[in-house]
């Protein structure tokens, strides 16, 4: 008999199939309430939230993403504004050639920089990144307290680069395109590193590496913006470089008449990396002088201890002074620097005179203290002694020293710096009386004769170390030059000289009268 099948419909359940299907209805109706649950809790927590407070934060996310996409890349930076940065080609009233930097801005056809990178321009040009060369035909307007300049450039379609007059974030980002040391259209990076305040004017401090030639060159911040014009920086840091915001620019009068370069008239500001002719001509002026007394002292020294026992008197008070100020305006000289080839060359051998009175003036100090400590003079104070006199002597270097020297000798603030006296020392006016007494003076007070070889004019003439001239023939005279011309004034006839000397036995000083007789060939009956 055949097996009989009743289809799944007609079939019972077993125990096992009647389990498994309750747990998926179970599970089914967890399912549901658990979606309901969420669902409803939604709803609770959106009616919960301020319609202004999803507003808010809509918005927020919107500037989050602007502000991000606004942050462009160094490379996108670069391409945008160098087509609006030049390189300017700076000649001076004086010949000088140097470079510095600006960029197009405000308005067509002008340009904005440093004041101090053209305020001697006698003729500027500008060169873009494509090679193309503009004359810079003068200036509209300037602010010299803050250094800043309005220039007319004679190129048309270049594009003004956008400003920002908003401080910088300290620890922003920042960019310089500039010329640093003639490396034009150089891009580097730094931050703003603070706001600060300089003799009264607001400046950007900022990281990014520069140099002279930079100066006048944009400084821009993330978005391509310019917030300031480089300006200066302190040598002796790393990194201590300013820029003037760039609000000052704007700032100027766009109106006024162009000026040409020839009726443009300034005053000395510094600049980056650069000290201007006047402030560096009047700095190696007191530094000769001071070298000047350093010798003075030396060779004074030198008579004191040529005598027998005259060690023992120790190191002249005016010695040690005179070192220390030396030693400090030497620091002073080598923290300036010239845009002149010649200015520069006369302050490296100044510097190399100055290094040489500095040390003959220790090693005639060592000898003295040597001979007291020996009680005498050795072979090993002599060596000192003769050390110090080799290099206590002022050379010229050669031919270097003497075009530099014309250079510098002809600018009228080195003139200035020299007391009358000093002027007809170093040939920077004609000596009249056309003879030297072969004495030395200290700056300032030629009157005083501090050193009087033997076998020179004044000793024979019977003058002596220490003594103070008075008056010559009953006439008070000001400085060593006018005695020298009464002398070669007096036709050969003798002049009677009124000179104060010490008198070492009666710790006094007392009045002398010389009578000179004048040397047929110092008189020139003028």
């Amino acid at each position: 008999m055949g097996m009989c099948i009743k289809s799944s419909s007609e079939a019972q359940p077993n125990s096992v199939d009647s389990e498994v299907a309750a747990q998926d209805k179970a599970k089914d109706e967890m399912n549901e309430s658990g979606w309901k649950y969420r669902a409803k809790r939604f709803v609770v927590c959106y009616r919960r939230i301020d319609p202004m407070q999803v507003f808010v934060i809509v918005l927020l996310a919107l500037w989050v993403g602007i502000s991000n996409a606004q942050q462009l890349r160094p490379q996108d930076i670069y391409k945008s504004a160098v087509t609006s940065v030049a390189t300017l080609q700076v000649k001076t009233k004086d010949g000088r050639q140097y470079t510095g930097s600006a960029f197009m801005a405000i308005k067509e056809g002008l340009a904005v920089t440093a004041w101090h990178v053209v305020k001697d321009a006698s003729m500027v040009v500008a060169k873009f990144s494509n090679g193309e060369e503009f004359e810079v035909s003068g200036l509209v307007d300037k602010d010299e307290k803050r250094d800043v300049a309005i220039i007319r450039v004679k190129a048309f379609g270049r594009p003004a680069l956008p400003l920002n007059t908003d401080d910088p974030e300290i620890g922003s980002k920042v960019y310089a395109i500039g010329a640093p040391k003639g490396l034009g259209f150089t891009l580097s990076d730094g931050l703003a590193s603070q706001i600060q305040t300089v003799d009264g004017v607001k400046q950007i401090q900022f990281s990014c590496p520069a140099s002279s030639g930079n100066s006048g060159g944009p400084l821009v911040n993330s978005r391509g913006e310019v917030i300031g014009i480089v300006s200066w920086q302190i040598r002796e840091g790393q990194n201590l470089n300013f820029a003037v915001p760039v609000m000052f620019a704007k700032g100027l009068d766009l109106s006024l008449p162009t000026q040409p370069w020839e009726a443009v008239k300034s005053v000395a500001l510094v600049s980056m990396g650069q000290t201007p002719d006047d402030e560096f001509d009047k700095k190696l002026a007191e530094c000769m002088l001071m070298v000047t007394d350093l010798e003075t002292a030396c060779s004074m020294t030198y008579e004191q201890i040529a005598e027998d026992g005259g060690f023992r008197e120790g190191v002249p008070p005016d010695l040690y002074a005179l070192k220390e100020t030396l030693v400090e305006r030497s620091k002073e000289l080598a923290g300036l620097t010239s845009g002149d080839s010649q200015r520069e060359k006369f302050k490296e051998v100044l510097q190399r005179q100055m290094a040489k009175k500095i040390e003959a003036a220790d090693l005639v100090a060592d000898a003295i203290h040597a001979a007291q400590v020996r009680r005498g003079w050795d072979a090993h104070v002599s060596g000192l002694y003769s050390r110090s006199l080799a290099g206590n002597r002022m050379g010229d270097d050669g031919p270097t020293f003497k075009e530099a020297w014309e250079k510098v000798s002809s600018s009228q603030t080195f003139i200035a710096a020299f007391p009358e006296e000093e002027k007809y020392r170093w040939g920077l006016l004609p000596d009249s009386a056309g003879f030297t007494l072969g004495v030395d003076t200290f700056v300032g007070n030629s009157l005083k004769l501090v050193v009087v070889p033997k076998g020179s004019v004044a000793y024979e003439m019977g003058f002596r170390a220490g003594d103070m001239i008075v008056a010559v023939n009953g006439k008070r005279v000001v400085t060593l030059q006018e005695m020298k011309v009464m002398m070669a004034r007096s036709g050969g006839n003798g002049i009677r000289v009124h000179v104060k000397r010490y008198d070492a036995s009666e710790s006094r000083w007392a009045d002398e009268y010389l009578d000179v007789d004048v040397p047929e060939g110092l008189a020139t009956n003028q």
